[in-house]
């Protein structure tokens, strides 16, 4: 569920070690910093290099960003994530769902909290070892380092279990109701709900480096800085701009996708209702990305 922060009597220390002040949105980015355009509470703002970011994710209605020390703020107006957040340390990854948020420990264990509808933030028992996350809609996924995926929350009717492969996963995405992983091979798997062909990869698709899912929709990565796309064609979210290339990083949300190339700047298509694809003028310099519901995060991360 969604709150706002105006209509909620709560401890002002808390949210004040967690919550991002901005400034003036034409702002270039210095390192560290983070530029956020679409609509989310007021999202057309860059948040100053003081936020020392290392990582950002964005959901529904918030985006988490990583910090260097460890621990996670958060910009948006969801309160059970800031009050998440502020509990947080030795974090080394996040993960944002519609409406919850997964966080990775360095010691290999998994925190969640948010929408619990289906289950997606009850981490389940036991589970260790773990090297990478991603979450959905309304599932959440933790890759382990012996390169197995565990799944909890949601399954989806047209392929609702993992498929079976002799190959190590290297990386996991999770869409609004679907997911794929990128296996050591270079190729993929996929599974969830295929209403929009979202699971249908495409035939030729090999060497992937890097794998993502949005509403309806799922991009690769290839090697060669080239992207492959399939799913809906709603919103032409399913067709990547023609010459585009060096490309290094993608993500899809709810209905855009973006794109980071090699020499920082980035390229956005797709769903544009809010203007989350409009990608600001003076964004120079990214290393990171994320597409959330109805906006767009670039960060100008530090390692």
């Amino acid at each position: 569920m969604m709150y706002s922060v105006r209509l909620l009597v709560i401890s002002i220390v808390v949210i004040s070690a967690v919550f991002l002040s901005r400034v003036n949105s034409v702002e270039a980015l210095n390192a560290g910093g983070i530029r956020l355009w679409g609509s989310l509470n007021g999202a057309d703002a860059t948040y100053p290099a003081a936020t020392s970011a290392t990582d950002v994710t964005a959901g529904e209605g918030f985006t988490a960003i990583l910090r260097k020390n460890g621990t996670v703020s958060i910009a948006g107006d969801n309160i059970d994530m800031y009050l998440f957040a502020s509990l947080l340390s030795r974090i080394k990854a996040v993960a944002a769902g519609n409406n919850h948020l997964i966080a990775l420990r360095a010691d290999g264990f998994v925190k969640a909290a948010g929408d619990d509808m289906f289950g997606q933030s009850d981490v389940p028992a036991g589970l260790k070892n773990v090297v990478a996350i991603a979450a959905g809609g309304f599932h959440s996924l933790a890759l382990k380092a012996d390169g197995t995926i565990v799944q909890w929350g949601r399954k989806y009717a047209d392929r609702p279990n993992i498929p079976k492969t002799t190959k190590k996963a290297i990386a996991i995405a999770a869409g609004n109701d679907h997911s794929i992983a990128l296996l050591s091979d270079g190729t993929v798997i996929t599974w969830g709900q295929n209403d929009q062909g979202q699971l249908n990869v495409p035939s030729g698709i090999r060497d992937v480096m890097a794998v993502t899912a949005g509403y309806k929709n799922t991009l690769v990565l290839h090697r060669n800085g080239l992207i492959s796309a399939w799913g809906t064609k709603a919103d032409n979210r399913s067709l990547v701009p023609t010459g585009l290339k060096n490309v290094v990083a993608i993500d899809a949300g709810g209905g855009q996708n973006l794109a980071l190339k090699s020499d920082g700047t980035v390229v956005a298509w797709g769903w544009n209702a809010y203007g989350q694809t409009k990608v600001p003028s003076n964004l120079r310099g990214i290393t990171k990305i994320a597409a959330g519901w109805n906006h767009s995060v670039a960060c100008a991360c530090v390692k």
